[in-house]
């Protein structure tokens, strides 16, 4: 009927002055179902289609529009409106795709890398959910030694400490002397400086990757090339080296942690 198609189309019309574009299109379709011939119900949908980036919708209004009304500038338009969208959106499309790729490359390069080096990666579990970890570094330098990030956790405080940039032969020591360095303010969490480097308080821990609830004590003096090489030691897929460090001079927290440490 072609009183309904007018009403339809009147609706689509305000759906789309409110930017109701999926309302819109919708409403013209209900308006070309009642009365194939109503002209503005096809430009009015194909509009709203090329609104919401749907070109397909907008090629098949114009299409069957220009079936019937081969000579409307109007629709002819909006087809080449369309067709261009189409091509800007393949070629976006295409350049995602190329760089997915590379980086689908890289990342199989990076792992290579790892397992060439002897180091164990467990891909069953996901990168650590921690905002420094989007910086995570890993390569091999002209002498073929690994470079790694290394995130120190503080349970008794819930804080981190994120070194982006640490060569293999460094020892974890070296590591945390960069991080409890004495010249430098105490840490705001820290400020009576319970955790340092110059007596031997600090205790350093791995996470076992296999049985996550698992806590692995090793010697601090431990270079990371050591730790990595580990037949007990494992990686997240991201690579990044997590350790966990208690110190002694916090008693209480000490004690819990021991405790902690025996029911597993």
């Amino acid at each position: 009927m072609q009183l309904l198609a007018v009403l339809y189309t009147n609706r689509a019309i305000s759906q789309s002055c409110l930017k109701n574009f999926g309302s819109c299109i919708r409403d013209c379709k209900a308006a070309i179902a009642s009365y194939p011939s109503h002209l503005k119900a096809y430009s009015k949908g194909a509009k709203a289609a090329l609104a919401l980036s749907k070109t397909e919708q907008a090629l098949e209004f114009c299409e069957h529009g220009l079936s019937l009304f081969p000579n409307c500038d109007d629709l002819m338009q909006i087809q080449m409106n369309a067709l261009r969208l189409q091509v800007e959106l393949d070629r976006k499309a295409a350049a995602k795709a190329k760089v997915e790729k590379r980086d689908a490359e890289k990342q199989l390069a990076t792992f290579q890398l790892a397992l060439k080096h002897g180091v164990r990666i467990n891909f069953k579990l996901p990168p650590i959910d921690v905002p420094d970890a989007a910086g995570v570094l890993f390569y091999a330098d002209a002498s073929d030694r690994l470079h790694w990030s290394v995130l120190f956790m503080y349970p008794e405080f819930g804080e981190t400490d994120f070194l982006r940039d640490c060569v293999e032969s460094s020892s974890v020591l070296d590591c945390l002397k960069l991080v409890f360095n004495p010249e430098q303010p105490a840490p705001s969490w820290d400020p009576q400086r319970k955790y340092t480097c110059k007596d031997e308080s600090l205790e350093v821990y791995f996470e076992d990757t296999v049985d996550e609830q698992k806590m692995i004590s090793f010697p601090v003096i431990t270079t990371l090339k050591q730790l990595t090489r580990r037949k007990d030691f494992s990686l997240r897929r991201d690579l990044l080296i997590i350790i966990h460090v208690i110190s002694k001079n916090s008693a209480k927290f000490y004690e819990r942690w021991k405790t902690r440490l025996d029911e597993f």
